[in-house]
């Protein structure tokens, strides 16, 4: 019996000794990528948008090329500065060509080591025009992906 207490204050030493000597935080993550058509004002455009569980900067890639306006600096929804939780960013993406896009976004820490990754396909099926669409466009749309 005294044998049992002694494991018992033992092992609770112990996990107050890991608590005080800080123990490891969990590592941020991107938990879900999402890429859309979405409209405003009458204008179409396309969205990359990257949910993660901390601030750190996201870089996207279409086929292995940086998107340009990059790196995404996730927020709390509604775009209130960095607390715990669920992060949201967002970042406008303008492909040249038609076809499947293989996108890639990768979350980096402070010294922009790449700490997480995810990736999805996308399909574009039409090029939006940076002007609004009044019946049929007259994008110049070229086939394939690059």
């Amino acid at each position: 019996m005294r044998k049992e207490r002694i494991t018992t204050a033992v092992a609770g030493f112990a996990a107050l000794a890991a608590i005080w000597a800080g123990a490891p935080a969990a590592s941020a993550e991107i938990v879900g990528l999402d890429v859309h058509y979405d409209r405003m004002d009458g204008t179409e455009f396309l969205v990359i948008t990257v949910q993660t569980t901390d601030c750190n900067s996201v870089q996207v890639y279409d086929n292995g090329k940086p998107v340009s306006g990059g790196p995404i600096v996730p927020w709390n929804p509604p775009y209130t500065p960095c607390t715990p939780g669920l992060h949201e960013g967002r970042i406008g993406w303008e492909p040249k060509t038609l076809g499947t896009h293989h996108i890639v976004v990768e979350q980096m820490d402070g010294e922009l080591n790449v700490t997480s990754t995810m990736s999805t396909h996308f399909n574009v099926t039409r090029i939006p025009c940076d002007r609004p669409i009044i019946g049929s466009t007259d994008c110049a749309l070229t086939s394939g992906s690059i």
